[in-house]
Protein backbone atom coordinates (compact mmCIF):
# COMPACT_ATOMS: atom_id res chain seq x y z
CA UNK A 1 0.00 0.00 0.00
CA UNK A 2 1.45 3.61 -0.66
CA UNK A 3 0.01 6.73 0.85
CA UNK A 4 0.83 9.93 -0.95
CA UNK A 5 0.95 12.59 2.07
CA UNK A 6 1.52 16.40 0.20
CA UNK A 7 1.03 20.04 2.14
CA UNK A 8 -1.79 21.68 0.46
CA UNK A 9 -0.99 24.93 -2.55
CA UNK A 10 -0.33 28.49 -0.63
CA UNK A 11 -3.22 30.42 0.49
CA UNK A 12 -4.35 33.40 -1.61
CA UNK A 13 -4.33 35.29 1.33
CA UNK A 14 -2.43 38.09 2.87
CA UNK A 15 -1.61 38.54 6.15
CA UNK A 16 -0.84 41.96 8.31
CA UNK A 17 2.22 42.09 10.20
CA UNK A 18 0.81 43.24 13.41
CA UNK A 19 -2.99 42.23 14.70
CA UNK A 20 -4.77 42.30 18.30
CA UNK A 21 -5.82 39.52 19.53
CA UNK A 22 -8.96 39.41 17.84
CA UNK A 23 -8.06 40.56 15.13
CA UNK A 24 -5.49 37.29 14.72
CA UNK A 25 -8.40 35.05 15.60
CA UNK A 26 -10.29 36.75 12.75
CA UNK A 27 -7.46 36.57 10.42
CA UNK A 28 -7.13 33.15 11.15
CA UNK A 29 -11.05 32.46 10.09
CA UNK A 30 -10.57 34.28 6.99
CA UNK A 31 -7.23 32.55 6.03
CA UNK A 32 -9.35 29.09 6.39
CA UNK A 33 -11.66 30.26 3.85
CA UNK A 34 -9.20 31.75 1.13
CA UNK A 35 -8.73 30.34 -2.18
CA UNK A 36 -5.38 28.64 -3.39
CA UNK A 37 -3.14 30.01 -6.03
CA UNK A 38 -3.51 27.34 -8.73
CA UNK A 39 -0.06 24.97 -9.19
CA UNK A 40 -0.28 21.66 -10.28
CA UNK A 41 2.08 18.89 -9.45
CA UNK A 42 2.28 16.19 -12.68
CA UNK A 43 2.44 12.70 -11.84
CA UNK A 44 2.03 12.54 -8.18
CA UNK A 45 -1.62 11.02 -8.71
CA UNK A 46 -0.84 8.34 -11.19
CA UNK A 47 -2.08 4.88 -9.66
CA UNK A 48 -3.60 6.10 -6.87
CA UNK A 49 -7.12 4.98 -6.22
CA UNK A 50 -8.25 7.40 -3.89
CA UNK A 51 -7.64 11.60 -2.47
CA UNK A 52 -8.48 12.74 0.65
CA UNK A 53 -8.74 15.95 1.50
CA UNK A 54 -9.64 17.83 4.94
CA UNK A 55 -13.16 19.78 5.35
CA UNK A 56 -10.57 23.19 5.00
CA UNK A 57 -11.01 24.90 1.79
CA UNK A 58 -7.69 24.78 0.54
CA UNK A 59 -7.23 20.99 0.08
CA UNK A 60 -10.43 20.27 -1.96
CA UNK A 61 -8.94 23.56 -4.21
CA UNK A 62 -5.31 22.05 -3.92
CA UNK A 63 -7.10 18.53 -5.06
CA UNK A 64 -8.40 20.11 -7.69
CA UNK A 65 -5.52 22.46 -9.00
CA UNK A 66 -2.67 19.23 -8.47
CA UNK A 67 -4.74 16.75 -10.06
CA UNK A 68 -7.57 18.04 -11.75
CA UNK A 69 -9.56 16.04 -9.95
CA UNK A 70 -13.22 16.89 -7.99
CA UNK A 71 -13.64 12.88 -7.17
CA UNK A 72 -12.56 13.29 -3.45
CA UNK A 73 -13.30 11.58 -0.13
CA UNK A 74 -13.35 14.55 2.58
CA UNK A 75 -12.72 13.44 6.34
CA UNK A 76 -11.87 16.27 9.49
CA UNK A 77 -9.27 13.56 10.44
CA UNK A 78 -6.75 15.14 8.57
CA UNK A 79 -8.14 19.16 9.53
CA UNK A 80 -5.30 21.30 10.13
CA UNK A 81 -3.85 22.26 13.88
CA UNK A 82 -6.50 24.81 14.96
CA UNK A 83 -4.92 28.10 15.79
CA UNK A 84 -6.29 31.13 18.14
CA UNK A 85 -4.70 33.89 19.95
CA UNK A 86 -2.63 32.59 23.26
CA UNK A 87 -4.47 35.94 25.29
CA UNK A 88 -6.70 38.70 24.86
CA UNK A 89 -5.05 41.95 24.71
CA UNK A 90 -6.05 45.24 22.66
CA UNK A 91 -2.28 45.75 22.26
CA UNK A 92 -1.10 45.02 18.47
CA UNK A 93 1.26 42.25 18.24
CA UNK A 94 3.96 40.48 15.63
CA UNK A 95 1.63 37.47 13.60
CA UNK A 96 4.84 35.54 14.25
CA UNK A 97 4.46 36.07 17.63
CA UNK A 98 1.04 35.12 17.58
CA UNK A 99 1.74 31.65 15.46
CA UNK A 100 4.71 30.59 17.45
CA UNK A 101 2.92 31.08 21.06
CA UNK A 102 -0.25 29.43 19.91
CA UNK A 103 2.09 26.55 18.23
CA UNK A 104 3.68 26.46 21.82
CA UNK A 105 0.25 26.15 23.75
CA UNK A 106 -0.66 23.50 21.85
CA UNK A 107 2.41 21.54 22.12
CA UNK A 108 2.59 21.92 26.07
CA UNK A 109 -0.99 22.23 27.18
CA UNK A 110 -4.06 23.73 25.14
CA UNK A 111 -5.19 26.55 27.40
CA UNK A 112 -6.71 28.61 24.69
CA UNK A 113 -5.81 26.22 21.70
CA UNK A 114 -9.02 24.05 20.61
CA UNK A 115 -6.78 21.04 20.99
CA UNK A 116 -3.48 19.81 21.98
CA UNK A 117 -1.00 17.27 20.20
CA UNK A 118 -2.39 14.32 22.41
CA UNK A 119 -5.56 15.23 20.38
CA UNK A 120 -4.12 15.92 16.99
CA UNK A 121 -1.59 12.80 17.08
CA UNK A 122 -5.13 10.79 18.16
CA UNK A 123 -6.78 12.09 14.98
CA UNK A 124 -3.82 10.68 12.80
CA UNK A 125 -3.59 7.23 14.15
CA UNK A 126 -7.82 7.23 13.81
CA UNK A 127 -7.16 8.21 10.07
CA UNK A 128 -4.42 5.34 9.81
CA UNK A 129 -6.13 2.56 10.72
CA UNK A 130 -8.55 4.15 8.37
CA UNK A 131 -6.47 4.22 5.64
CA UNK A 132 -4.93 0.44 6.21
CA UNK A 133 -8.02 -1.29 6.68
CA UNK A 134 -9.27 0.23 3.26
CA UNK A 135 -5.88 -1.29 1.92
CA UNK A 136 -5.86 1.19 -1.58
CA UNK A 137 -3.14 3.18 -2.41
CA UNK A 138 -4.48 6.78 -1.68
CA UNK A 139 -3.09 10.90 -2.15
CA UNK A 140 -3.91 12.39 1.03
CA UNK A 141 -4.47 16.57 1.18
CA UNK A 142 -3.51 17.60 4.18
CA UNK A 143 -1.90 21.08 6.52
CA UNK A 144 2.03 21.74 7.53
CA UNK A 145 1.68 21.30 11.12
CA UNK A 146 -0.56 18.42 11.14
CA UNK A 147 1.57 16.46 8.54
CA UNK A 148 4.26 16.46 11.36
CA UNK A 149 1.96 14.44 13.59
CA UNK A 150 1.35 12.45 10.93
CA UNK A 151 4.33 11.49 9.29
CA UNK A 152 5.14 10.55 13.22
CA UNK A 153 2.45 8.13 13.62
CA UNK A 154 2.56 6.72 9.94
CA UNK A 155 6.79 5.48 11.25
CA UNK A 156 4.79 3.72 14.22
CA UNK A 157 2.21 2.52 12.24
CA UNK A 158 5.29 0.96 9.90
CA UNK A 159 5.14 2.59 6.78
CA UNK A 160 8.96 3.33 5.02
CA UNK A 161 9.71 6.73 4.03
CA UNK A 162 12.29 8.81 4.37
CA UNK A 163 11.09 11.16 7.20
CA UNK A 164 10.94 15.11 7.06
CA UNK A 165 12.45 17.37 9.47
CA UNK A 166 11.20 21.07 9.71
CA UNK A 167 8.09 22.82 7.82
CA UNK A 168 6.39 20.92 4.74
CA UNK A 169 6.48 23.84 1.76
CA UNK A 170 3.23 24.44 -0.38
CA UNK A 171 3.20 21.64 -2.55
CA UNK A 172 5.76 18.81 -0.63
CA UNK A 173 5.00 15.70 -0.07
CA UNK A 174 6.32 12.36 1.34
CA UNK A 175 5.21 8.78 0.15
CA UNK A 176 4.98 6.08 2.81
CA UNK A 177 4.73 2.53 1.98
CA UNK A 178 4.20 -0.52 3.92
CA UNK A 179 3.13 -4.23 2.68
CA UNK A 180 -0.01 -6.12 3.86
CA UNK A 181 -1.25 -3.86 5.91
CA UNK A 182 -4.03 -5.61 7.08
CA UNK A 183 -2.14 -8.60 8.20
CA UNK A 184 0.21 -6.00 9.91
CA UNK A 185 -2.25 -4.62 12.00
CA UNK A 186 -3.99 -8.43 13.21
CA UNK A 187 -0.22 -9.14 14.38
CA UNK A 188 -0.82 -5.59 16.19
CA UNK A 189 -4.18 -6.83 17.69
CA UNK A 190 -2.48 -9.98 18.74
CA UNK A 191 -0.02 -8.43 20.60
CA UNK A 192 -1.74 -6.50 22.39
CA UNK A 193 -4.57 -8.95 23.10
CA UNK A 194 -4.12 -10.05 26.82
CA UNK A 195 -5.11 -13.82 25.64
CA UNK A 196 -1.63 -14.02 23.33
CA UNK A 197 -1.15 -16.69 20.86
CA UNK A 198 -1.77 -19.91 22.65
CA UNK A 199 -5.35 -19.11 24.71
CA UNK A 200 -6.79 -16.93 27.16
CA UNK A 201 -4.10 -14.80 29.24
CA UNK A 202 -3.70 -14.88 33.55
CA UNK A 203 -4.06 -11.80 35.25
Amino acid sequence: MKAIIVRHAKVNYHWRRFYSSKEYDTACEEYDLSPVVPVKIDGLFSGCEDVWISTLRRTKDSAGCFFGTENTQKSELIDEVPRRSCFDTKLRLPTSFWNVTGRLQWLFGRIRQDEGIGETAERARAFIEMIIEKDRDCVVVTHGCYMQVLQRELKKAGFRFRYRFGIFRNGEYIIAKTEDTKLQKKDAQREKSPEGPGGKGTE
